[in-house]
């Protein structure tokens, strides 16, 4: 018990909150940024048994935030080369390597058997696979992603009638969020979110009550603002609230189209020309967010922008066309510019001359 005596001396730990952390059970999906940044920590607390599952091998331009690993590791598997070093740091835990990458096929098998899952992934199909796993095998999921200066954790789960699940807070599950490789990452931030995560998971593990299922953390690690929201459970969410079959639960978020926006859109007509916040200062343009009310709840942007700003939810843009003036320049903004894009080629298509999407990442 020497290598924890720092932890165990705090009175929400002790002995027995030690004895908790050694028989939990966690799966790490994803060694790179968020897992590099986690996973020490988790295996320094004592958490008994790990497994990381990562099918991508080290790359030079990891090195700046995925810290566990060296220039001479280039090219090598990161979830054996996550667990070597995890064994290494606390030889008395069991930590087990998956080169797989997780799919509809594979990912009941893997995330079966566990107290939490850990979501370090970059991209939402992932993601949504992720979440289905978590209801499907009844286990509690704990979500975090990073773009360029932002981070998000979650923790969910789904599987519980009055808890929410990922696709309750982010319902089109949205495809338009670019990953570091696109949109570049500071390696601190990926660091302080990884660490942050696996903060949270300690604390859910020793049953700290502080933390629950639906806890929403939204971080600007530019101005350094970090809020913490409740997540509520969608009784219309269709991944949770067991309407879907097994195969439907799997796909549905994944493969979940807005198709009202592009209907009728040419496929000749022009694009959305894409600005900046910067370029709308002074001007008249109507800024409009087409995310759903839980994005809004979660990562409210309209205390960054100055312009005349509404919300008009994507599915909700035909039936609300007359709201919105013909005359006048109107930007669309979203989670990561795609569904903006999307709403911004619709108006064109009916008539709207003067409209752009304003660029989510200039915030």
């Amino acid at each position: 018990m020497n290598r924890y005596l720092r932890q165990i001396t705090l009175p929400e730990i002790g002995p027995e909150g030690q004895r908790r952390l050694a028989e939990a059970r966690i799966l790490m999906v994803g060694a790179g940024g968020l897992g590099a940044a986690a996973l020490p920590y988790l295996a320094g607390a004592g958490i008994g048994n790990i497994t990381i599952v990562d099918h991508d091998t080290v790359s030079i331009t990891n090195l700046h935030r995925q810290t566990i690993y060296t220039t001479a590791q280039e090219n090598e598997n990161k979830a054996a080369l996550a667990a070597a070093y995890l064994q290494n740091l606390n030889p008395d835990i069991s930590v087990r390597a998956v080169g797989e990458k997780l799919t509809p096929e594979n990912m009941e098998r893997l995330c079966a058997g566990y107290d939490l899952l850990l979501d370090g992934t970059d991209n939402f199909d992932t993601k949504s696979l992720l979440n289905a796993a978590s209801i499907k095998t009844q286990t509690p999921l704990l979500t975090a992603s990073v773009n360029r200066f932002d981070a998000q954790i979650g923790l969910f789960d789904g599987s519980k009638e009055e808890s929410p699940c990922y696709h309750c807070l982010f319902p089109d599950l949205p495809t338009d969020a670019r990953n570091c490789n696109e949109a570049g990452i500071l390696g601190t931030t990926a660091g302080i979110t990884g660490v942050l995560q696996a903060h949270i998971a300690l604390l859910y593990l020793l049953g700290i009550k502080e933390v629950k299922s639906g806890d929403f953390l939204s971080l600007n690690l530019k101005s350094m603002r970090i809020e913490k929201l409740r997540a509520p459970k969608n009784r219309d969410c269709a991944v949770c609230n067991n309407t879907c079959g097994e195969t439907q639960l799997i796909h549905k978020a994944k493969n979940e189209k807005i198709s009202t926006a592009s209907a009728g859109s040419p496929a000749n007509m022009r694009k959305p020309e894409l600005v900046a916040l910067k370029e709308l200062t002074g001007t008249t343009t109507l800024v409009i967010d087409v995310r759903q009310p839980e994005e809004l709840r979660a990562d409210p942007f309209e205390p960054h922008i100055e312009n005349e700003y509404m919300s008009i939810p994507l599915p909700e843009l035909p039936a609300r066309l007359s709201e919105l003036p013909m005359n006048r320049n109107l930007a669309l903004i979203c989670a990561g510019n795609i569904r903006s894009a999307q709403g911004a080629e619709y108006l064109m298509a009916r008539g709207f001359n003067t409209v752009c999407v304003l660029d989510r990442f200039s915030l």
